[in-house]
């Protein structure tokens, strides 16, 4: 899998591609690697059909480090979840 890389205080696009076309809710939250929460349950914007899309905006306060973006699906099916791993760097 390639690694997502992004330079600290860059706009980062977190898509949900989903299975179902069912969906209730999808949320996204990111931690960083001291799992201090950065963004919590935001809506996350429905695009097409199964398609959801989320802007985190990283703040040039934030560290340096290795985040982890989840998004939470609830459906009538029940709720899934999916990790999206990524770092943010200080230079390239």
């Amino acid at each position: 899998m390639k690694e997502l890389s992004f330079l600290v205080g860059s706009a980062i696009q977190i898509d949900a591609i989903l299975s179902i076309n069912t969906a209730q809710s999808c949320t996204c939250s990111i931690k960083d690697e001291g799992s201090t929460a950065k963004v919590t349950d935001a809506s996350m914007t429905k695009i097409a059909d199964r398609v959801y899309q989320y802007i985190y905006q990283s703040s040039i306060n934030d560290l340096d480090g290795d985040y982890t973006a989840i998004v939470k699906i609830v459906s009538t099916l029940g709720t899934s979840y999916e990790k999206i791993n990524f770092t943010l760097e200080l230079q390239p």
